[in-house]
């Protein structure tokens, strides 16, 4: 592996005989698995009992058992790894035969029925733990945006809900605990916006409500659920100056209180959007809520013309949101210093809240835009975050910054960026001049991997969509994949 490229590739079988006509094989000899359960086949002439292990260590073999052609197995879960199983076979007169063989382990989730063209992996959400994902595909069925539930058990990802939605999905929210989740829906002209409400009970999901119908007032282009899934937050971004809605999961998914800025100055502009973006501070309710069309105060003269934009963190109180009192505060008002704020932007919080990401893919015909906004005291530092060399410089619909997460326990910050296969590139936040690059060689141009993405609250799993994907033959059906942060 060189110092700037994550590569995952198929290492060299190890060996597979003893050196006569016994042989050993994973999966019937395949390159790739997409599973962690697998099929150990041998041929071991006189073998009277065998046993198994991932590291070939003392202590981790399996217990000795007679001896069968086919086994079923379990490989190191480990994504974008070679797996080695080893093996010893014992004879009648209790002499041994150790073998061994590799597979690579590629940790993906399709739908049951993959479908042509359908854009599965267009959106993600991941639980805190890592072991559910919902995804969106968005021309699965006819006319239809469809949400798929998937849920780890025994290392395999298991299809457990699918449901179809009339309208187009503007974003999804799965709750940190796995429990709850909202889907956000709107016309083609934006009228009937919706929210979808769901909720798992015992191991069945199910719908819970919708929403009230709203019109043109970008109802729902953000949503997010607090760390504990108390609250959920929605963006209503084009109501009057711009308003954040919250809804109570636990109560049924009710509506709360509508959070709005009231510090408004005739020269002022009217359309800040407020609420943009919502998102919440893990382990806490603190809300950080984007408004990309607020001019910056220029000491002196007012407003300034250009739109440059600002994040507002909101703290919680115990009964309510306590919005920043002026925009310039700037302990909780951050204003971009690169004019992107015209244009749609997304952002994610770390976990402390000392580091926000902000991401905008439509930035200069599309070549795009990522920052990251440190706080130092109270005051908030940005740093651009440059591509990896790869894609540098950017070209016109790169859309560098078309996703990003960040993994607060291992200080790494991610962006995925959609030129060629697509990719997702990993920063150091210490040494954020120096990216590396998520590659392998299933990926083909137009893959759009990284379109998309997730990350499990531990910074363990980061799930990337790959929309463009062809799976088992089927044109442009996607995928996602799990990726593995060390």
């Amino acid at each position: 592996m060189c110092s700037d490229m994550m590569e995952y590739e198929p290492k060299p079988d190890l060996e597979k005989s003893s050196g006569n006509s016994d042989s050993f094989q994973i999966n019937e000899d395949r390159q790739t698995v997409y599973a962690s359960k697998v099929t150990l086949s041998s041929n071991v002439s006189g073998a009277v009992q065998m046993r198994f292990s991932n590291t070939g260590t003392a202590g981790t073999w399996s217990s000795w058992i007679p001896y069968s052609a086919s086994h079923n197995w379990i490989i190191e879960y480990n994504s974008f790894s070679s797996c080695t199983v080893y093996a010893e076979f014992m004879d009648a007169d209790a002499n041994i035969t150790q073998m061994n063989d590799s597979i690579y382990f590629i940790n993906r989730i399709i739908p049951d029925l993959p479908v042509p063209d359908s854009g599965f992996g267009d959106k993600i959400s991941i639980s805190a733990d890592g072991y559910t994902v919902a995804v969106t595909a968005t021309d699965y069925a006819a006319s239809k945006d469809t949400i798929f539930i998937f849920h780890r058990e025994n290392d395999e990802w298991i299809q457990v809900f699918r449901t179809d939605l009339p309208d187009f999905i503007r974003d999804i929210a799965l709750s940190p605990d796995g429990m709850y989740f909202a889907a956000s829906t709107s016309t083609n002209t934006l009228s009937d916006q919706i929210i979808h409400f769901f909720k798992k009970t015992g191991t069945v999901w199910s719908a819970v409500s919708d929403s009230a119908n709203i019109t043109n007032e970008g109802f729902g282009e953000s949503i997010d659920f607090s760390y504990n899934s108390d609250y959920l937050a929605v963006s209503r971004y084009k109501s009057e100056n711009g308003k954040v809605d919250i809804f109570l999961p636990k109560s049924g998914y009710g509506w709360y209180l509508s959070l709005s800025y009231s510090d408004y100055t005739p020269d002022d502009n009217t359309n800040d959007w407020f609420g943009r973006t919502v998102k919440f501070l893990k382990n806490s309710s603190t809300l950080i809520v984007t408004a990309p069309n607020r001019r910056n105060v220029n000491s002196g003269n007012g407003f300034m013309t250009n739109p440059y934009g600002a994040i507002l963190i909101c703290g919680f109180n115990g009964t309510d949101w306590d919005i920043p009192s002026s925009y310039d505060n700037t302990s909780t008002a951050i204003y971009l210093s690169a004019d992107i704020g015209s244009l749609n932007f997304n952002h994610e919080i770390s976990e402390n809240g000392n580091l926000i990401l902000l991401t905008s893919a439509q930035y200069n015909s599309g070549k795009g835009y990522s920052a990251m906004f440190q706080k130092n005291g109270s005051s908030w530092t940005q740093t651009e975050i440059t591509p990896h060399p790869s894609f540098s410089p950017l070209i016109s619909n790169d859309r560098f910054g078309i996703s990003g997460g960040i993994d607060s326990l291992n200080s790494n910050i991610y962006i995925g960026c959609m030129r060629s296969t697509g990719s997702v590139s990993k920063y150091q936040i210490s040494d954020i001049a120096n990216p590396q690059l998520f590659t392998f060689s299933e990926l083909e141009n137009n893959d759009k991997f990284g379109y998309s993405m997730d990350i499990s609250d531990d910074g363990r799993y980061i799930a990337a969509g790959a929309p463009g994907k062809t799976v088992n033959s089927t044109s442009k059906s996607g995928a996602v994949y799990i990726l593995n942060s060390n």
